[in-house]
């Protein structure tokens, strides 16, 4: 009897990324952190990615993790404008043993006014939660701030936007630190 090769994490990962069940989640979250009742400037969407760790497309320098999802938008200023995408945000993160590990959270450099009607992090972050088990993991972790390859890299502001953007954003979506994961971990299947 012939049987399929078993699909690989990329091939899940490419499989899933354009279902139905995605792009559901993805407006479900997209609608749930949005800030005020103002009508839309920009149209979002979503992009991934996956390779080695380097640079990839997308619009990011620089890949911490072998999988992403990029957050992208355009304008609705402008109805002549063509219809562009620009990337906005990024969430990437590795994949084994049942567990996503988020390991970067970053926002484009000068904070594009597409992020200003969004709660950006926290939306990535409950994308990829939600997400999560159509890919078969059981748990969703997040490094620290800390534990970021770029904190030791920056001056103490910056330092405090990573705090802010991986720990105070994991707790706030239910996320408890796991000394044995050395991570924030939330159970999700």
């Amino acid at each position: 009897m012939f049987r399929l090769p078993p699909i690989t994490k990329v091939g899940k990962f490419q499989h899933l990324a354009s279902s139905p069940e995605a792009d559901q989640i993805f407006k479900e979250c997209l609608k749930s952190h949005l800030r005020g009742n103002d009508p839309p400037l920009f149209e979002y969407s979503l992009a991934f990615s996956h390779g080695k760790k380097e640079r990839r497309a997308e619009g990011f320098e620089w890949w911490d993790t072998p999988f992403g999802v990029v957050l992208k938008y355009r304008s609705l200023r402008n109805p002549t404008d063509p219809p562009l995408s620009f990337s906005a945000a990024c969430i990437g993160f590795s994949w084994k043993w049942g567990a996503i590990r988020i390991e970067q959270i970053q926002g484009q450099r000068g904070y594009p006014e597409a992020l200003k009607p969004l709660k950006w992090e926290r939306m990535l972050v409950e994308y990829v939660t939600r997400w999560a088990p159509l890919l078969g993991a059981t748990h969703v972790q997040i490094i620290s701030g800390e534990d970021s390859e770029w904190y030791r890299k920056n001056n103490e502001a910056l330092k405090k936007r990573f705090y802010l953007r991986y720990d105070v954003t994991a707790r706030r979506l239910g996320f408890r630190w796991s000394d044995d994961a050395n991570a924030y971990v939330l159970s999700v299947g």
